[in-house]
């Protein structure tokens, strides 16, 4: 699972907030790529790393990503 994120936008503080705290240290199969001017992004990837799904998270909270995660990454 990759999350795109650019890191400038003042809206997108929750995933600002979650991307820079130790939130991600919990999914060892989480990257994250920081792409300048793009909307917040998670990839969901097959076992190829294939893009099976593209969902935008520019509107979810901190505790929410935390969830989604805990629900969708392999450990």
């Amino acid at each position: 699972m990759k999350l795109n994120t650019s890191g400038y936008n003042i809206g997108h503080l929750n995933v600002q907030t979650f991307v820079k705290s130790d939130r991600p240290n919990q999914f060892p199969g989480l990257t994250i790529k920081y792409i300048q001017g793009k909307d917040p992004t998670v990839h969901l990837m097959d076992d190829d790393r294939n893009i099976v799904e593209t969902l935008g998270i520019e509107k979810w909270n901190t505790d929410s990503i935390e969830a989604f995660f805990h629900e969708r990454v392999k450990k």
